[in-house]
């Protein structure tokens, strides 16, 4: 349908290729070739409620904005042999914006969450769905990656855990077991950041110095929840600032009150405030005691607010992390024979994914 390329995320796109939301593969640096699918589960094509079209979706790091022409590509293998089940691919995570805050010179951990309500809507098939590989995903501060699966108050397993996480080596990984998630079952993803080398702020968002704390489920059979995620409003996370009782901000994330930030967006007033280690531990407090807005998304690209939209950060039994955990010196030396993030060409190909989404009629108005 659309044989050119197009800038993400800008005017010139056309309004139907924004709609595409669920991700059906997904690659970023490090990473081999996409893990071959359960001999009985691949993705449809050919129904109503199937592809029409995908969009390859590719993000670059070019800073010195160097002229260069990209030549990488896809290749999707194919069988006419019908298999048994529709494989999908579940999204999890804290929500890919600015309310992800992470103030600078710290240790912090980051927490989105898949709440119960999410997956006891709009998971319906009596055996659940089974669960055989996961990709974690964070920027450059992440250096652990966690899915805590919640059942009845406690943790039962986990659904991906990476003590050392490295943004350079970055790969779907296939369960040991094929592994059954039921209505109710509640994923507490968490990212550990080290922003030990940032001197303000840093956000959440698409661009590889922004920060991301995802995981992708590959299951089947098929769904139609596509995305699972939380975050903690940026009024709330205010509460740590200065003079916070006169800190107003509206839904849109611009600045009320005080008069002096009025009609700023919240990132700007986050970015003009003192952090120091107080003010930090204050933030990561809010990110456990705070009510977070929890949100599940639909295929047609509707976004469902469950309830009250902002309910309380739920309260569950932990299972201990029993890895060993390297010494950053260990990582060091364990990977200095790789090329670092900051020794790689500009011609390369090193933000956060690569990534192919599907659009589909049920979306189409």
């Amino acid at each position: 349908m659309y044989n050119t390329g197009y800038e993400c995320f800008t005017p010139d796109v056309p309004a139907e290729l924004n709609n595409c939301r669920e991700a059906i593969m997904v690659w970023a640096v490090g990473g081999e070739e996409f893990v071959n699918m359960p001999n009985d589960a691949g993705i449809s094509l050919g129904t109503d409620d199937d592809v029409k079209y995908l969009m390859f979706q590719m993000h670059y790091e070019n800073k010195d904005s160097k002229e260069m022409v990209d030549r990488s590509g896809l290749k999707i293998w194919y069988t006419p042999t019908l298999r048994q089940h529709d494989m999908g691919t579940l999204v999890v995570g804290a929500d890919m914006t600015a309310t992800q805050i992470i103030p600078p010179q710290s240790i912090f951990t980051t927490y989105g969450i898949c709440h119960s309500e999410c997956t006891k809507q709009h998971i319906t098939e009596a055996g659940g769905l089974h669960m055989f590989s996961y990709f974690l995903h964070s920027h450059l501060l992440g250096r652990q990656v966690r899915v805590r699966r919640i059942r009845d108050g406690a943790q039962i397993d986990w659904l991906g855990k990476d003590e050392n996480y490295d943004f350079n080596y970055q790969q779907t990984r296939i369960f040991a077991n094929e592994t059954v998630l039921l209505p109710g079952d509640m994923l507490v993803t968490e990212c550990g950041l080290d922003s030990s080398d940032r001197d303000n702020v840093t956000f959440g968002g698409l661009s590889t110095y922004n920060e991301m704390c995802l995981a992708f489920l590959n299951y089947y059979p098929r769904m139609k929840m596509v995305w699972c995620f939380s975050h903690v409003s940026p009024q709330l996370q205010a509460t740590v600032l200065d003079n916070h009782a006169d800190v107003k901000i509206d839904d849109n994330g611009t600045v009320l009150s005080p008069d002096s930030h009025r009609g700023e967006s919240f990132t700007e007033l986050f970015w003009s405030a003192q952090w120091n280690a107080d003010r930090a531990a204050r933030l990561q407090k809010v990110q456990t005691t705070a009510p977070h807005t929890y949100s599940c998304e639909y295929m047609n690209n509707t976004i469902i607010k469950i309830k009250s939209m902002a309910l309380p950060f739920p309260k569950y039994t932990q299972l201990s992390i029993q890895d060993s955990v390297c010494s950053r010196k260990e990582r060091v030396t364990a990977t200095s024979t790789a090329p670092s993030h900051n020794r790689v060409s500009t011609t390369q190909l090193i933000s956060i994914m690569m990534l192919a989404s599907v659009f589909r009629t049920a979306a189409l108005h």
